[in-house]
């Protein structure tokens, strides 16, 4: 009992530090089925925005990806940083183009010391 007032006291002193993940079961399931027959592969890209994204905006996305194709998994980072899981064939621009509808963002890179060769 103790431990559980303990980890609600933590989440409750946190205001929201630790991230969110959306999973769009459905898709996944798709995606594992794709990848494991060769015709695609999951994929990870991270998007940052200028302004801060709510947890409204978060579930608004979510739920918008969750109803298209190729979309496995969303996560809000505490450096405000979406990282969208998805299938291959889905391109950068249309991932955009669905977060954009509620906040601007542009893709994460690293910088060239970073960058894997």
């Amino acid at each position: 009992m103790k431990k559980t007032i303990f980890l609600f006291a933590i989440c409750f002193f946190s205001n929201g530090v630790f991230s969110q993940t959306s999973v769009f079961e459905l898709n996944q399931e798709k995606a594992r089925y794709n990848q494991s027959k060769n015709i695609s592969k999951i994929v990870s890209n991270t998007f940052v925005s200028q302004t801060p994204i709510t947890g409204s905006d978060f579930t608004q996305i979510s739920a918008l990806m969750r109803e298209k194709d190729g979309y496995v998994s969303c996560t809000l980072s505490t450096q405000n940083k979406l990282i969208v899981e998805h299938e291959s064939w889905v391109e950068t621009k249309d991932i955009e183009d669905v977060i954009g509808q509620f906040v601007t963002v542009e893709l994460f890179k690293l910088p060239a010391e970073h960058s894997i060769k």
